[in-house]
């Protein structure tokens, strides 16, 4: 992606592009701020520098800023003749030779991007679970909690109310029926009240799912900046709210998440892809013997 100097900020199409079609690739494309032979001085240079920068942190959520590279374009001379520049210009020579190597050190940068898609895979699936159980459970606990609660404040005073009535008018059959079907009448409105309950309970977890999120991930929070778990909540969030409405019956109703299973996914994500990114690496000398091999 190549800026110059005279726009360096992020316009409508490049706004588009970064936030909908290269959403969550930033580790495969490079930023260049081109033509920076055009520029005067250095306090030109800062301020184009500082403008895109700023202008891509609104666009690329990251906690740090994204490498730029700063080169100009090769062979081109200017319509008077050679400028003088106060600016370093064999550094910036050097930056596009860099630009170059990763141009073409392309097809060993693919192991890379897998890797990194796939740890970003493994570590939205990781969310979402944590996410997902900890909702899970506390609409199943309140559930629970409502149904003992109900079923004990209806169920003994009426098996206490039938104890007495039977007992007081023992041959009264018109009596028992009639209590038998006010109590039914009861607990079917009290059930319905439950279920009713129990969805708008349902609706307001889901809509609170931040909550849940940053209980979740509190120690974090606390102790380490996480900047990096925000970001990545921002887009697995949609997809948690979407599994949780998805529920056939109930949230309750979902399949259980064990704790050792998410720690499997967190295991992988400590030694697996370590070992992947380490491979990608071995790979990467094979090609570069291999190239001055050739030459």
């Amino acid at each position: 992606l190549l800026f110059d100097p005279d726009r360096p900020g992020t316009t409508g199409e490049s706004l588009d592009v970064l936030t909908r079609s290269m959403a969550g690739l930033d580790h495969k494309f490079v930023i260049i701020l081109n033509k920076v032979d055009q520029l005067d001085s250095s306090v030109d240079f800062a301020r184009a520098y500082g403008t895109l920068g700023w202008a891509l942190s609104k666009v690329i959520p990251r906690k740090d800023i994204p490498q730029i590279y700063t080169m100009y374009n090769a062979g081109v001379e200017q319509e008077n003749g050679v400028r003088q520049h106060k600016l370093p210009l064999e550094a910036f020579r050097q930056k596009r030779e860099e630009v170059v190597q990763e141009v073409l050190r392309a097809r060993t940068r693919h192991w890379d991007n897998v890797i990194t898609a796939t740890e970003d895979t493994l570590r939205q699936l990781e969310m979402v679970c944590t996410v997902s159980m900890a909702v899970r459970m506390r609409v199943r606990r309140q559930r629970n909690d409502v149904w003992f609660w109900s079923s004990s404040l209806l169920g003994i005073p009426s098996l206490v109310a039938g104890k007495f009535i039977y007992d007081k008018w023992p041959g009264n059959r018109w009596l028992h029926g009639g209590c038998l079907g006010a109590f039914g009448l009861l607990a079917l409105g009290v059930t319905s009240s439950i279920c009713e309950y129990m969805r708008q309970f349902e609706k307001f977890q889901v809509s609170d799912l931040d909550s849940y999120f940053e209980e979740a991930y509190s120690w974090f929070f606390i102790h380490v900046d996480a900047e990096d778990l925000r970001n990545r909540w921002a887009t697995v969030r949609p997809r948690v709210s979407s599994i949780l409405k998805a529920a056939s019956r109930s949230v309750s109703s979902l399949p259980e998440i064990s704790t050792w299973e998410i720690q499997r996914i967190d295991e992988c994500l400590e030694k697996d892809v370590w070992y992947l990114r380490l491979l990608a690496k071995l790979l990467r000398g094979l090609e570069a013997n291999h190239r001055g091999g050739e030459t």
